[in-house]
């Protein structure tokens, strides 16, 4: 996470995620469930601009329409948790520059409400500690607490509990978004549990020690399955991106956006250029319209 002083205003870049291991352990009594998962920030960035105002005053300003610019959006929620916190402080206004998809599994929103807590510390000159920052992320929302630390790490729990985990060197990405959205809800509704955990020994070997053909070998995303279920089209971009040279491709969290991954960003760049260019209408085996392809890296 990138904060930047402009004039009297506080700019915070929120990275985006992917989750390149993510298994379902059990069900909690709480109806969350836990987890194991490899997640790392990637180089696609929304922007959050922060500016005083009088106490008692929060807006936000965002530029997507039919955004939820209200008391539900999880920007306001860190903002207001902040203040529930540390009683009477200054007020904000808030605007929101987005890039990131939204249902995408790339926990644009999460990455939003750890901004939000950074930035409004910032802005008012909280000394919280990362311990602080830490335990009202967990409040906000399950991944949440992964955006206040990073680059990458083994997140277990919920979502967390952070193992910081960084990567031997950056891995090169084409984000595929279909032209649809998933619901996290239903798509963790649709899974079905393992009797054993699959283990994430494997891929971390890969991860840790930067073997692509041995982190590309060992991807899973027990969320695959319910979600192709719903879109089998999530299936037919993994087979797209491998067939334009992938190493390997996966659905990332609860999707919808399909990841291959790349050895350079020459070939990644040329797959994505010719996901944009072919005209595939028609064809069998035709993974359907796309909202966009972005070539991005792991950060370290």
């Amino acid at each position: 996470m990138l904060i930047a002083h402009v004039g009297p205003r506080v700019q915070v870049f929120a990275p985006a995620k992917v989750n390149l291991f993510l298994e379902i352990v059990n069900k909690r009594e709480d109806g969350f469930h836990n987890l194991i998962s490899l997640m790392t920030q990637v180089s696609l960035w929304d922007t959050l601009e922060f500016e005083l105002a009088p106490a008692g005053i929060l807006t936000l300003e965002v530029d997507v329409p039919g955004l939820d610019a209200g008391d539900s959006n999880l920007i306001l929620k860190a903002a207001k948790l902040l203040c529930k916190e540390w009683g009477q402080l200054p007020g904000a206004c808030i605007r929101l520059t987005k890039r990131i998809p939204m249902e995408a599994g790339l926990g644009g929103g999460s990455s939003n409400s750890a901004a939000a807590l950074v930035g409004l510390c910032t802005l008012w000159g909280l000394a919280t500690t990362q311990e602080q920052l830490q335990s009202m992320g967990a409040q906000l929302g399950s991944d949440v607490s992964f955006f206040l630390g990073g680059p990458a790490s083994l997140c277990t729990g919920r979502g967390e509990i952070c193992e910081p985990r960084p990567a031997k060197k950056p891995v090169w990405l084409v984000l595929v978004q279909p032209d649809f959205g998933l619901s996290t809800k239903l798509i963790y509704e649709g899974t079905t549990l393992a009797q054993s955990s699959h283990s994430p020994s494997d891929f971390l070997s890969g991860w840790d020690s930067g073997d692509f053909p041995a982190l590309c070998a060992s991807l899973f995303n027990r969320l695959e399955e319910p979600a192709m279920r719903i879109r089998p089209e999530i299936g037919l971009w993994k087979e797209r991106l491998l067939g334009l040279g992938a190493g390997a491709s996966l659905m990332t969290g609860s999707g919808s956006v399909v990841l291959g991954l790349f050895p350079e960003g020459k070939m990644a760049y040329k797959a994505a250029r010719r996901i944009e260019t072919d005209d595939s209408s028609g064809m069998v085996g035709n993974p359907g319209r796309f909202r966009q392809v972005q070539v991005v890296q792991t950060l370290s």
